[in-house]
C-alpha cells in the first residue's frame, strides 16, 4: 500500500482502492465461538481499561455523518468520512450500502499544522502512561467535576446499597438512553458506559481511590482533602500499574518467554527498579494502541454471564443489547463482577463473536457495526505500516510473493488473503497479524505483536518518570511502602470493592481450577496494608 505521506489514506500499490474492510471482515475472518481455556472475562475487560488508558482518538468534526442511520451514503460526506462499503453479498448487511466511520482528529484539524508540511499526527485524549487517566481524566476541568472535595474522595451516588458515579446529565451525547433520568456516568473517560463489563471495572478502580482515601484519613486526621486525594490517587495508580504490568502483560506474553523477549526483571520486596531513562519517549505507539493492541477484540464474548455467590448462573445479558447503556449493572453489580471471574474469554484467533462484527452499537436497529472492520478502517485513517513493512521492521524476512507469509500465517489464511488483496505490500497490519501462530509455546501473540508489545511495555515503566517502582526522591515510595504495593492484586481489589462477594478465584484473570487457581476466602488474600502510609509527626 501506498500514500501521500501526509494525511490521504493508503491505497494499493497498484493504484487502485484498498479492499473494503469489511470484505475483509467477511472473507479472512469468521464468527466461530471457542471459548478460551485460560483467560477469563475479566483477562479480556482488563485489556480494555490499559486500551483506554493509553488511547483516546477523537473524531474530527462533522456536520452530516458518512452514512445514514439505514445504512445509506449520506449525500455530499464530508472530508472526515472514510466511510466502509458494503459488499454486494453481504450475508447480513444486504440492505446497507456503507457502515459509518469518520476520521480520526488531527492537529491539522486542531488549527496547528506543523511546517514544513508533514504528516498529520492523531491526537490521543489519553495520558500514555498508565496512570488511571481513563479514572482521573486528562485536564484539571474534568477532575474537579468528578472531586467531592472531601476527605479526598470521588464523588458518587448512593443507589442500590451501594456507590456509583456521578450521572452525566448529557446523556443524549453519552449513552444510548430512553430519557435524561437513565443511568449513564461521568468518570475521566466518557467509554466508562460503552459495555456493562467495562463500567463495573472502571467502577472498581473508583471505589479503590475512595476505600484507600477514607483509610488515610483514619491514620492521618491531619491532612488536608488535597493531600489525601493525591496520596489516595498515588497509591491507586501504582496498584494498577503493578497488576497491568506484572499480572496482564507478564500473562499474555507467557513468563516463560519474559527472558527471550527482552522483558525487564521484577524487582521484589522492597527493591527499586532504577530503570528510568529521560530519553525514552513515553508516547504511545500508533501502531501498538490502533494495530496490534485492538486484536484482542477476538477474546470479547457476547454474552455476559451474571453469577450467583454460590458460583451458579443466575442470567445471560446479550452485549449488544446494552453498549452504552449502564443501567443493567445497578442492582446486579456484583453478579456481573463474579461472571468475569468464571467466564472464559473468547479464544485469540480469527474469530470475532458477531455481537461486535455485526450488531456493534445497534442501539433499538436491527443490525450494527463491525469491530473488525473499524479495527482495519482505523489502521488506514492513522496511516499505519503495512504487515509486511512490519515484518521487517521486526527482523522477519520481507516477503515478496504470498508464499513467504506461511514462515508465521497459516496456509489457508495466505489462501484467504490473497482472495482480497492484490498484492502481498497491501495487507493491513490489523489483518497480517491477526492471522499470525502464536511465535512461541505458552503465548498467544505472534511474532509480530511480540515485537511491538515489547517496545511499548519498555516505555510503560522506563520511560515514566513516576513508575511506581523509581527511586526517584521528589516521587518514590519508602522501601516498605512499595513492597506493600506488590501485594496488590485484581482479585484483591475485587473484594474491597463489592457488596457480597467473598471468595474469588487467586487469579482473576485466569480460569478457576482445582489446583492453582482456587476460590478462596476475601480474608485469604494479601492486603497492602495502608498504616505504612500513617504520617508520624515530631514531637
Amino acid at each position: 500500500m501506498y500514500c501521500d505521506g501526509i494525511s490521504v489514506p493508503p491505497k494499493s500499490v497498484t493504484g487502485a482502492e484498498l479492499p473494503s474492510a469489511r470484505l475483509i471482515s467477511l472473507e479472512v475472518f469468521n464468527d466461530t465461538n471457542i471459548l478460551n481455556p485460560k483467560f477469563t472475562q475479566a483477562f479480556m475487560q482488563f485489556a480494555q481499561m490499559i486500551a483506554h488508558d493509553i488511547g483516546n482518538v477523537l473524531s474530527a468534526p462533522t456536520e452530516r455523518g458518512c452514512c445514514k442511520s439505514d445504512g445509506k451514503l449520506v449525500s455530499n460526506p464530508d472530508s472526515s468520512c472514510l466511510y466502509i462499503p458494503v459488499p454486494e453479498n453481504d450475508s447480513i448487511h444486504s440492505e446497507m450500502m456503507c457502515l459509518n466511520f469518520v476520521r480520526s482528529m488531527t492537529n491539522n484539524d486542531m488549527q496547528c499544522p506543523v511546517y514544513p508540511i508533514k504528516p498529520a499526527e492523531q491526537i490521543n485524549a489519553a495520558t500514555a502512561s498508565l496512570d488511571l487517566s481513563h479514572v482521573y481524566g486528562i485536564s484539571e476541568e474534568s477532575l474537579k467535576s468528578q472531586r467531592l472535595f472531601q476527605n479526598g474522595m470521588l464523588a458518587m451516588e448512593k443507589r442500590f446499597n451501594s456507590t456509583w458515579p456521578i450521572h452525566d446529565p448529557n446523556t443524549k451525547n453519552s449513552c444510548f438512553t430512553e430519557n435524561s433520568q437513565e443511568t449513564c456516568y461521568i468518570s475521566g473517560d466518557p467509554r466508562i458506559n460503552q459495555s456493562p463489563t467495562l463500567s463495573v471495572m472502571q467502577i472498581l478502580f473508583i471505589r479503590e481511590h475512595n476505600r484507600i482515601a477514607l483509610e488515610l484519613q483514619k491514620l492521618n486526621p491531619h491532612w488536608s482533602d488535597e493531600t489525601l486525594f493525591q496520596e489516595a490517587r498515588r497509591i491507586n495508580i501504582a496498584e494498577f500499574q503493578y497488576i497491568a504490568y506484572y499480572g496482564w502483560f507478564y500473562s499474555i506474553v507467557g513468563v516463560k518467554n519474559l527472558e527471550s523477549l527482552g522483558y525487564y526483571y521484577q524487582p521484589s520486596g522492597s527493591e527499586y527498579a532504577n530503570d528510568y531513562n529521560a530519553t525514552l519517549d513515553l508516547s504511545v505507539m500508533n501502531e501498538f494502541t490502533s494495530g496490534v493492541f485492538r486484536l484482542l477484540h477476538s477474546t470479547i464474548d457476547g454474552r455476559l454471564r451474571k453469577v450467583s455467590e454460590a458460583h451458579t448462573l443466575e442470567d445471560v445479558v446479550r452485549l449488544s443489547d446494552h453498549f452504552l447503556r449502564p443501567k443493567v449493572i445497578e442492582g446486579s453489580y456484583d453478579s456481573f463482577v463474579r461472571g468475569m471471574l468464571a467466564q472464559p474469554a473468547q479464544f485469540f484467533d480469527k474469530n470475532y463473536d458477531e455481537e461486535i462484527r455485526s450488531f456493534l452499537f445497534r442501539f433499538q436497529k436491527k443490525y450494527g457495526s463491525d469491530m473488525k472492520a473499524i479495527d482495519i478502517q482505523r489502521g488506514r485513517d492513522h496511516g499505519l505500516a503495512s504487515y509486511n513493512d512490519l515484518r521487517s521492521f521486526c527482523g522477519l524476512s520481507r516477503a515478496s510473493k504470498w508464499e513467504d507469509f506461511v514462515d508465521h500465517i497459516p496456509v489457508n489464511d495466505v489462501e484467504n488473503l490473497k482472495k482480497v488483496y492484490a498484492d502481498v505490500n497491501d495487507v493491513d497490519l490489523n489483518v497480517g497479524s491477526s492471522l499470525e501462530r502464536p511465535y512461541a509455546p505458552n503465548t498467544m501473540i505472534g511474532i509480530t505483536y511480540a515485537c511491538i508489545l515489547k517496545i511499548q511495555v519498555k516505555a510503560f515503566r522506563s520511560g515514566d518518570r513516576f513508575w511506581f517502582e523509581n527511586n526517584d526522591p521528589a516521587a518514590r515510595f519508602t522501601p516498605n511502602q512499595l513492597a506493600e504495593i506488590r501485594k496488590a492484586s485484581f482479585s484483591r481489589i475485587i473484594c474491597d470493592n463489592t457488596e457480597s462477594i467473598f471468595s474469588v478465584s487467586q487469579n482473576a484473570f485466569l480460569i478457576p481450577n482445582d489446583f492453582n487457581n482456587t476460590y478462596v476466602n476475601c480474608s485469604d488474600l494479601p492486603v497492602v496494608d495502608l498504616s505504612l502510609f500513617k504520617e508520624h509527626i515530631a514531637g
